[in-house]
Order: structure tokens, then C-alpha cells, then sequence
């Protein structure tokens, strides 16, 4: 069902972008982008005229400055805001995986919590499977997709669709040591660990303060 999507998106989407210039809009995370990215890039080798915005919300300010001669495109955002898109005069599409408030037949939204196999992807995959769509040469940019995915903390389900793009990127995997969020101070991100659970640290401030001090004469560092 996704995948058919996918190819009604692009069908439109090429058509609708040729002779037109384009503003892309993303979200300020590593997902975001890396769907800016993605979608960038493809743009770039269909020698299009685009500009584009990394953003950390999308509000009624932000939407009422898109310029009115451009195609919109939202990465990673948009599907909460589809009533205040709709009275855009400009064509708008939507790649984004967040929870959908309603649906539009003025925009073209990809989003896989509209299908029943509701697959988990994030949007830098959305916009990678889009981007391979119109043209295989953007196998290239696949790499770029994994890393959003792991931005999202979504290796955990490898799922059918992930498994292909893992493969295009020629990705190795492996299991190693999650420290999440990698913005939390080392003492912070080892007490609230659990993958792996380390005995005497996990959930223990105290144990992670003997645990640094210590670093490997402690036992369980």
C-alpha cells in the first residue's frame, strides 16, 4: 500500500513541480534534516530552483511567510497544521510519519499513519523512497535516510521497507552501546541506560558517580 503511494506521490509531484520554483521546510532534528537533505539533493540533479528552511516548530508565523510563488514542501512536520495548509493558494506536499489531525484533498501527504499496514518510518526514509522513485540514481542518498532513522530511534524494528533501504546504503549492523539522548552528560545518559543494563549503574546515581570515578577498576565499567 506504501509503496503504491509512493508512486502516485512522485507521479504528482513531478508534475506539478516542472516549470515551478520550490520551498522546502524541515524540522530541526537530525530526521528533519536529513530529509532536507535527501530531498535537496534530488532537486539539485533535477536542476531545480529551490530554497530551503530548517525550522524547530511549523506555526500560523511561519506558514503565513512561505512565499506565494513556490511549491511548499514540509519535511517531518505539517501533519497536525493540514487545516491552516489548506488555505494556501500554493501546492503543498506533506512527508512526515507524526500523528495525523485530518486529511486534504488540496494536499498530498505522505504519511504512513494513513494506511492500514501503518509501517513505522521515519521521514528521512519517506523522503529517501520518494527520491529513489524519480530516479535510481539516488541509491546514492540512502545513507542519509539510515542516519535520520537512527536519529529517530527506530533501528530497534527493522521492518521490510527499512531492511531495503538499509541495504541500498550498504550499511553494516551491529549492536552495540545506546547512549540516548547523546545530548545528556555522560554521568546522566549511563544512569538512565538500558540497553545494555549494567547492574549497580542503570538507575543508580550513585553507582555511576563510583562507576566514572573508578572508570575501569569499577566492577561493572
Amino acid at each position: 500500500m506504501l509503496e503504491e503511494s509512493v508512486k502516485e506521490f512522485v507521479k504528482k509531484f513531478i508534475t506539478i513541480i516542472k516549470d515551478k520554483k520550490i520551498h522546502i521546510l524541515s524540522h530541526f532534528d537530525t530526521d528533519g534534516i536529513t530529509s532536507a537533505a535527501i530531498m535537496s539533493k534530488t532537486l539539485e540533479r533535477l536542476d531545480k530552483h529551490f530554497s530551503t528552511k530548517i525550522v524547530k516548530q511549523l506555526n500560523d508565523e511561519e506558514i503565513s511567510k512561505f512565499p506565494s510563488d513556490r511549491v511548499i514542501i514540509i519535511l517531518d512536520l505539517g501533519s497536525s497544521h493540514i487545516n491552516q495548509l489548506s488555505s494556501l493558494k500554493n501546492d503543498v506536499f506533506i512527508i512526515d510519519h507524526h500523528e495525523i489531525n485530518s486529511n486534504s484533498k488540496q494536499i498530498l501527504i505522505l504519511n504512513p499513519k494513513l494506511y492500514e499496514d501503518k509501517l513505522d518510518l521515519c521521514s528521512a526514509e519517506l523522503t529517501y523512497l520518494v527520491s529513489k522513485e524519480i530516479s535510481e540514481e539516488n541509491k546514492s542518498l540512502a545513507y542519509l535516510s539510515v542516519i535520520g532513522m537512527v536519529g529517530d530511534t527506530m533501528e530497534k524494528d527493522i521492518n521490510k521497507i527499512r531492511k531495503k533501504i538499509i541495504q541500498d546504503a550498504n550499511v553494516i549492523t551491529k549492536k552495540g552501546f545506546l547512549l540516548y539522548p547523546s545530548t545528556r552528560p555522560l554521568d546522566r545518559a549511563l544512569e538512565f541506560s538500558s540497553r545494555p543494563f549494567i547492574p549497580g549503574v542503570t538507575g543508580n546515581s550513585a553507582g555511576v558517580y563510583e562507576c566514572v570515578r573508578l572508570q575501569s577498576r569499577a566492577p561493572n565499567c
